[in-house]
């Protein structure tokens, strides 16, 4: 076998090795730069590629959004070097034929809130460029692992205690409004009781109906409430409602009422004082008028009366 050369001097494999490894160490720059031109190659070649021979890639970060049973499945738009982009979902159970479910539409999501609720699903999406369609991006969907949303919560102030009362969250189908508890049976509610401003937690409890009064409560206290679902059969929990913040009352009357009242009878007081005024400026009017007699009436008078006392 013959002896190759490099740089006037022989070497064998090993040495081929040590010599490549020198150049790499020597010149790291353009490593680099021929590593870089090899990518950009590769990058036009594919674009090229499927420019010319009509490959569109498939839909890439395929996901299922489902809150309360509103499911939506989502994917990232195609960076393709055509405009015209489509894409269609089609739907099928574990037996059966696939059915379309959204036909070349241009959005990157699709509703699948209508399917049967009971039910295992296969989903797959595509894209679609004029007559050059992608490979098929399957996924499956089961309706009742969505997410359950937080409920409506509505609380009253009580005397050192706080009135609770809970509903839903609920589902639109059909026309129809379903709640969870026809879905999945049996339902609780966590509750999360904090002061405000305070970090520590101060308890979470379970509520087995739609309302609750939570009393030995400090009087007048702000307290801010939390509630969630919670699902004994499936072990489920949902998502935590916003933060519902109340403040609790000494004697029945909460501090709005207790405000307005104060507020009523200021002014009903400054009316008081108001006709009270009234009364006297024309009762004085009445019988204290404020005109005099004329200047000679009094003279006459008191003249009149000098008279009378030097006669007698």
């Amino acid at each position: 076998m013959p002896r190759r050369t490099a740089g006037g001097k022989d070497y064998t494999g090993s040495r081929r090795t040590e010599v490549i490894k020198a150049t790499v160490f020597q010149r790291p720059g353009l490593v680099l730069r021929r590593s870089r031109e090899m990518a950009w190659r590769y990058l036009i070649s594919g674009c090229l590629f499927w420019s010319v021979h009509g490959i569109v890639p498939e839909p890439q970060n395929v996901v299922i959004q489902s809150v309360t049973f509103n499911s939506t499945l989502q994917w990232d738009p195609l960076t393709f070097p055509t405009v015209n982009v489509t894409y269609t979902v089609q739907y099928k159970q574990h037996s059966g034929g696939f059915t379309d479910l959204c036909t070349r539409i241009v959005f990157t999501e699709c509703s699948m809130s209508h399917l049967p609720l009971y039910g295992n699903y296969i989903l797959r999406v595509r894209a679609e460029s004029e007559k050059e369609q992608s490979n098929w991006k399957n996924i499956t969907f089961t309706p009742m692992d969505t997410t359950i949303g937080p409920p409506d919560v509505h609380v009253e102030p009580r005397s050192r205690a706080l009135y609770v009362e809970v509903k839903g969250p609920f589902l639109q189908r059909n026309s129809a409004t379903l709640s969870i508890e026809e879905l999945y049976g049996t339902v609780i509610y966590n509750m999360q009781i904090l002061k405000k401003d305070y970090t520590e937690q101060m308890k979470i409890v379970n509520i087995m109906y739609d309302s609750e009064i939570r009393s030995d409560l400090d009087p007048w206290t702000t307290y801010c409430i939390q509630v969630q679902v919670f699902l004994p059969k499936s072990n489920k929990t949902g998502e935590w409602s916003k933060m519902c913040c109340t403040a609790t009352t000494g004697n029945g009357i909460s501090p709005l009422q207790l405000t307005v009242g104060l507020l009523s009878g200021l002014i009903v007081f400054i009316l008081c004082c108001w006709m009270f005024l009234y009364v006297y400026q024309r009762v004085k009017y009445v019988f204290h008028p404020s005109y005099s007699l004329p200047q000679h009436f009094k003279e006459f008078t008191v003249s009149c009366i000098t008279r009378r006392r030097l006669f007698l």
